[in-house]
């Protein structure tokens, strides 16, 4: 079963629910779908950010860079495929650059079609603990005068446990997880997503402030250059740190953060390295007891990839879910798993469990290229 060609389409629409944290602003949604076909005419997607979260080159790493290697490979040696594509990025040191994220896409491409190919979801291919999970409600930065409006709704929605968003004004991040425990209430986790919103000098006085909330986790303190100074913090307060999103891109990165004590929950992204990478991680992860919970803010491919990943590793906890609404989620995959009741189903349909409406593809598309 050999890759015929792979398609790649830019695609851009408007939302009303414009997300802000601490170091960027969603004004609207964007993506790559990356989009394999082999010989046979099974498909298979991937997703890879696009401005504003992306970089305008990424198009071009792609078409140039990547598909040109693959076109006539056979799809089933996903194992040595990813090999290769990684085998051009790791002699120059480029293993934290935006071409993970093309890797990460056609990876999860190709589970996809290996699904397909045998008729099994991907999460069975990988070897499957779970067919429900249970997920957090994951929200934007919402001011005193939002977050227990915010954290209402979301509990009315069923979600047992709920991140708010802080660091973006200094000195409020009391004052906002106070008026969210007060609406969910003590039964209700919560964990508050700092966004690399504070500096290393008075992270720990900052983290010491926010532990009478009993929070689940501390996420992303620091920039991600401040690795030691995250592991500092972890090693002085009772709240677990949780990392992962712009520090763990491979296994060789999540072995440096076990190894420094820098974090007791991990948050890889599909995006980086895709669903091989992120399994790979996870199991390292498992070997030193250490929860992975995967951070999610992206479209409808990749949180399927995600459901698909989360039933088939140990060390699983919740899932995140993005409680805004995004057309390139809710319209692009109108089949994409759904919370309900503050819990997720894992597809049981071939591959990623999901399907692509070609109309609203068309209708979000503003550039297009094959390869």
């Amino acid at each position: 079963m050999l890759i015929k060609n792979i398609d790649v389409y830019h695609l851009v629409c408007e939302t009303s629910d414009a997300v802000t944290f601490a170091h960027l602003s969603i004004p609207y949604r964007a993506m790559l779908l990356c989009k394999v076909t082999t010989d046979e005419g099974i498909v298979g997607y991937g997703e890879i950010d696009a401005p504003s979260t992306g970089i305008p080159g990424t198009i071009e790493l792609l078409t140039q860079s990547f598909a040109p290697r693959l076109v006539g490979k056979d799809v089933e040696n996903i194992g040595s495929l990813w090999d290769e594509m990684f085998a051009t990025l790791e002699p120059m040191g480029r293993l934290r650059s935006h071409e993970v994220y093309v890797l990460g896409a056609i990876d999860t491409a190709l589970w996809d079609i290996m699904g397909k190919a045998v008729g099994r979801p991907v999460s069975q291919l990988l070897g499957q603990y779970r067919t429900r999970l249970k997920a957090y409600a994951s929200l934007g930065y919402a001011n005193r005068d939002k977050v227990a409006q915010v954290v209402e709704e979301s509990v009315e929605r069923g979600f047992q446990s709920i991140k708010v968003r802080i660091g973006v004004v200094p000195g409020e991040e009391k004052g906002l997880l106070g008026l969210a425990r007060e609406v969910a209430g003590e039964k209700i986790g919560l964990m508050a997503d700092v966004n690399s919103g504070w500096a290393p000098h008075n992270a720990v006085r900052n983290a010491r402030r926010l532990e009478c909330f009993d929070l689940e986790w501390i996420e992303e303190p620091l920039r991600t250059y401040h690795l030691d100074e995250v592991a500092r913090i972890a090693q002085a307060i009772d709240t677990p740190i949780a990392l992962g999103e712009h520090q763990i891109f491979t296994r060789y990165d999540v072995r440096m953060v076990l190894e420094r004590k820098a974090a007791d929950i991990i948050q890889p992204d599909m995006r980086a390295g895709g669903i091989s990478e992120v399994k790979r991680i996870a199991d390292i992860a498992s070997a030193w007891e250490v929860p992975c919970i995967p951070h999610f803010y992206g479209n409808g491919i990749r949180f399927a990839a995600m459901v698909q990943l989360l039933g088939s590793i140990s060390n699983y906890v919740y899932i995140e879910n993005d409680i805004h609404v995004n057309p390139l989620r809710d319209e692009l995959v109108p089949d994409c798993p759904r919370a309900v009741g503050g819990y997720v189903d894992v597809p049981s349909k071939p591959g990623l469990g999901v399907t692509v409406d070609e109309a609203v593809l068309a209708k979000y598309t503003v550039a297009h290229q094959r390869v």
